[in-house]
């Protein structure tokens, strides 16, 4: 019966899981599965319950053996009995009540099935490694099977490919007195956390890369100008942008090596404007990953348009961090609100400081740009007013939180004198 249950949830599954999660698979050159009749014991980054599909869909034609928390279980009695079917192996939280999973582990793992343990342990939607449990060392080392260690972006949404990194296998070396709180184990445990953290960051580094030769597609090329060409006609005849500089020896609406255009944030028509001004460049505007999620045609669009994904779920979005340093030292310049947020009063709220370690790490200055707030269809004349670029340099060479704070608040002065300017020009 359960044989017959893992191979109808294969055949049935196995579509949906390709055409769904549309994962694009990278491998270690040194990648090898065990072949039939041997085990191995697999090991994944844990973001929801579709990593279990994900690990059926890459391995179709083996066993796989999830250990799974009693809380799955607990969940109906229907839910119970189709994991027992598919070949899940249940471990309790309660130590005491451990003593069979091991022996269902051996047995499997005799038969030549792969044993698949997510050792964070839960559910991470923090986009940061959790702390690893020590329990796929252990029952590597005493079975004496190699760890394939896995690594999944997450990305388990409609039009978004899940891009998927296989790692070389690890071969353990364990001491002949091995016990579950050997400390052996911990640092066993550690190293297979490292080598999770570097698979997710070649993957993220990939991923930059080939986001970077996206963009260069002449398709996209040719939608963003012409998205910028008709935008631009509407904006220059709805608000009539005048634009005026601080210095006026410096007069260049063209963008040149890698710039980071900052901007006080009232409206959100702000984007494209700031895309009218410097007609002349590329600019890549950071957008919020919640306007990306409104609906599947507007982050096709956004995309296109070249704009850059910010999740501001409550991690570091290291994945945006990587690809706007790939386009900096490209050459291309980026735009962004670090303001965070519309204000569309009359003031400039504090600025977040993230930007700054962009400019540090690559070099790039920081062109100060504000608009007035009259954003009103054949109203008054919209003002632009473009300052000098600044040049960001730490005291000692390395950003510290203090400089940083004082520099973003340098910034935001800065801005505000700029607003003021444009008040008293009205």
């Amino acid at each position: 019966m359960r044989h017959l249950v893992r191979w109808f949830v294969k055949l049935t599954g196995f579509v949906p899981a390709y055409l769904f999660l549309l994962f694009k698979l990278y491998k270690d050159p040194s990648f090898r599965l065990p072949p039939r009749g041997r085990s191995a014991v697999l090991i994944c980054n844990h973001k929801n319950i579709a990593d279990v599909i994900l690990i059926i869909a890459l391995f179709p034609f083996r066993s796989v053996r999830f250990l799974t928390g009693e809380l799955m279980y607990n969940q109906s009695k229907i839910f119970d009995w189709f994991l027992n079917m598919i070949g899940c192996i249940r471990v309790d939280r309660d130590i005491s009540s451990n003593a069979g999973y091991l022996g269902q582990v051996t047995r499997a793992a005799a038969r030549g099935e792969l044993i698949c343990i997510f050792p964070e342990g839960r559910f991470n939607k923090t986009g940061e490694l959790l702390e690893f449990r020590s329990g796929a060392a252990y029952i590597a080392s005493k079975l004496r099977l190699p760890i394939i260690p896995i690594y999944s972006d997450g990305t388990y949404r409609p039009f978004r490919r899940t891009r998927v990194c296989l790692g070389a296998p690890i071969n353990l070396d364990p001491p002949e007195d091995l016990t579950p709180t050997s400390p052996w184990l911990t640092e066993t445990t550690a190293r297979l956390r490292a080598q999770i953290q570097q698979m997710k960051n070649t993957l993220s580094a990939k991923k930059n890369d080939e986001d970077l030769a996206w963009r260069e597609n002449r398709f996209n090329r040719a939608l963003y100008r012409f998205t910028q060409v008709f935008l631009s006609a509407l904006l220059y005849i709805g608000y009539r942008p005048k634009i005026s500089y601080t210095d006026p020896s410096v007069q260049r609406r063209k963008l040149s090596g890698p710039v980071i255009v900052i901007c006080n944030h009232v409206h959100i028509f702000d984007p494209p404007m700031l895309c009218t001004v410097f007609y002349s460049s590329r600019l890549h505007m950071l957008a919020a990953g919640e306007i990306f999620e409104t609906n599947p045609f507007v982050a096709w669009t956004l995309r296109r348009c070249n704009c850059v994904r910010l999740d501001r779920s409550g991690a570091v979005d290291t994945r945006s961090f990587r690809e706007c340093i790939s386009l900096l030292r490209a050459g291309e310049p980026i735009g962004l609100f670090p303001e965070g947020h519309l204000s569309p009063d009359t003031g400039i709220d504090p600025f977040m400081s993230g930007f700054l370690l962009f400019a540090v790490q690559t070099g790039a200055k920081v062109l100060p740009v504000c608009l007035s707030h009259n954003y009103k269809v054949f109203g008054k004349r919209l003002r632009v007013l473009i300052d000098t670029p600044v040049e960001i340099t730490p005291p000692s060479g390395r950003p510290t939180a203090q400089w940083m704070a004082e520099e973003s608040e340098r910034l935001r002065a800065r801005m505000v004198q700029l607003h003021e300017t444009l008040r008293e020009e009205k």
